[in-house]
C-alpha cells in the first residue's frame, strides 16, 4: 500500500543509502586474490618455484617478482 497512484523506489524500501558500502577498489581486490593464488601454488608444490610458477601459467622470473611485491618468500608458506 502506498499514499499516491505510482509506487516508488521508498514505497518499496529500495531507496538509495546515504552511507556507502564498504567497498575495496578493484586493485585491493586484484592483490588479495594474487597473493591468495601464489601462497595456494606454492602450499601445494611444497614451495617449488619453478612447478608453482607452471600451475600460475607465468614464469619464474615474473613469480619471484609477485613474490617480492607480496613480501613473501620460498619458506612462507609452509
Amino acid at each position: 500500500m502506498c499514499d499516491n497512484c505510482l509506487i516508488t523506489r521508498a514505497d518499496l524500501g529500495l531507496e538509495r543509502r546515504a552511507v556507502p558500502r564498504n567497498t575495496m577498489e578493484l586493485d585491493q581486490a586484484r592483490d588479495i586474490a594474487e597473493l591468495n593464488a601464489i601462497k595456494t601454488s606454492l602450499w601445494y608444490t611444497q614451495n617449488n618455484i619453478s612447478q608453482a610458477a607452471k600451475e600460475l601459467g607465468v614464469s619464474r622470473v615474473t613469480l619471484y617478482r609477485l613474490m617480492g611485491k607480496h613480501r613473501l618468500s620460498g619458506q612462507h608458506v609452509r
